[in-house]
């Protein structure tokens, strides 16, 4: 399995397990110290969630799927295992002491390790992104290619106010093309 899909299946059991601890809260309002505990654990596994689902995106912005990694598939459909047999022991209500061992299965299942392996492998993808916001001047080039229309016509300040912009000058062949240009319009 490709990095880019554990990370988007990794964040819908995230999500799935915030909705578990979000039942549980509910079962166990008229206790408010463990539904509170209980709805702390669904804002991490949230965050867990939201985290996995940035990283794909910036995976996805990249359009790199990141590396594929053997045996992923099968960690995370165990995961998933462990997630949905908690959900479906909580439908018809918990006692808070199986709940607690129905947590602590979950907490300690292969998604949290999951979670650490697939963060730590998309540092690739977010190092890929960053360079391409930071080191990449396209935002730039429209503006850039204007003005040396505009040099290369002669006029000056059509297309708007300055920018502050620094257009990088054209290479040797096409700056000796422009002047061969100029030369014959003359």
């Amino acid at each position: 399995m490709y990095l880019s899909e554990a990370l988007g299946r990794c964040a819908g059991l995230e999500e799935r397990t915030r909705r578990f601890y979000e039942a549980l809260a509910a079962q166990h309002v008229g206790q408010p110290h463990l539904a509170e505990a209980w709805k702390d654990l669904a804002a991490e596994a949230d965050m867990r969630a939201r985290q996995l689902t940035a990283l794909a995106a910036i995976h996805e912005a990249v359009n790199d799927d990141g590396p594929f990694v053997v045996g992923l598939q099968r960690r995370i459909d165990a995961a998933a295992a462990v997630i949905e047999e908690a959900c479906a022991q909580t439908r018809c209500g918990i006692a808070p002491r199986r709940a607690l061992a129905i947590a602590s299965d979950v907490e300690s299942s292969e998604l949290r390790r999951l979670f650490l392996e697939l963060r730590d492998l998309a540092r690739t993808g977010v190092r890929k992104l960053t360079d391409k916001l930071y080191k990449s001047a396209s935002m730039n080039r429209p503006r850039c290619r204007l003005d040396r229309v505009q040099r290369a016509l002669g006029v000056h300040g059509v297309s708007g106010a300055n920018t502050g912009l620094s257009c990088p000058e054209p290479d040797a062949a096409t700056s000796s093309d422009r002047t061969n240009a100029s030369s014959e319009r003359q």
